[in-house]
């Protein structure tokens, strides 16, 4: 089977997924079809092969869609896909390895969410959304900061945040804290899933898309907390 893969690289995890999941189900060969992310608004590029060497084939009959749910997923296979990337480890992965404890990282999605474009359709989660988030967990607990935009960030929150260069290695980071405060964004959901929601609290937002989605209306799990 092919999948077409289509958005940045949450998404991309998700529709891996997906294609992994029904090709176990069909016994048959995973392709991913790439030829949607160059001709994106914003363009994109591949992005799994850090984690998964699965063969291109461009396809016209190549099943499309975003499949933003774990309902669409085995959950091993996701887990075993993602839960690190393969390859040298960079220099602040490295020094902050087995330091997070019980830290809870909060997930700001701005950039092309902005767009008068995108904007009414995505929206954009208010200072409010995260400072209440923040009063579920103790006091003494540690933030840190995952975003696109790390001015707002530390202006509004007053965080700093954490980045490298290769974005699965911020994910990989995200899933190695205890809890997560996640924007309505799938490259946060996948930090969150891969690590706080196995041990800690998730918060997420209630309504992700400022006007519901049809086939979308589940990508946040039922055991998240959500505002």
């Amino acid at each position: 089977m092919v999948v077409k893969l289509q958005g940045g690289l949450g998404n991309q995890m998700f529709q891996y997924a997906y294609g992994a999941t029904e090709a176990r189900k069909r016994n048959e060969k995973l392709f991913l079809d790439t030829s949607l992310l160059e001709i994106g608004n914003p363009r994109r590029k591949y992005e799994l092969g850090i984690y998964v060497q699965t063969p291109l084939l461009n396809d016209p009959s190549a099943e499309e869609g975003y499949w933003q749910s774990e309902k669409y997923f085995l959950d091993h296979l996701a887990y075993s896909a993602f839960y690190r990337p393969k390859g040298p480890w960079p220099k602040l992965c490295r020094d902050l390895d087995g330091t997070f404890g019980e830290t809870c990282f909060i997930g700001v999605r701005r950039g092309d969410y902005l767009w008068p474009e995108r904007i009414g359709f995505h929206g954009v989660m208010p200072v409010e959304y995260y400072r209440e988030a923040m009063k579920i967990f103790p006091e003494n607990t540690r933030f840190v900061c995952f975003s696109d935009d790390p001015a707002w960030c530390e202006e509004n929150l007053g965080l700093t945040c954490l980045h490298n260069e290769e974005p699965s290695w911020d994910i990989w980071l995200m899933s190695q804290c205890k809890h997560a405060i996640i924007a309505n964004s799938t490259f946060h959901w996948w930090g969150a899933w891969l690590g706080a929601d196995k041990c800690g609290t998730v918060v997420a937002p209630k309504k992700w898309f400022v006007t519901s989605v049809a086939g979308m209306e589940d990508i946040v799990p039922f055991r998240w907390v959500t505002l």
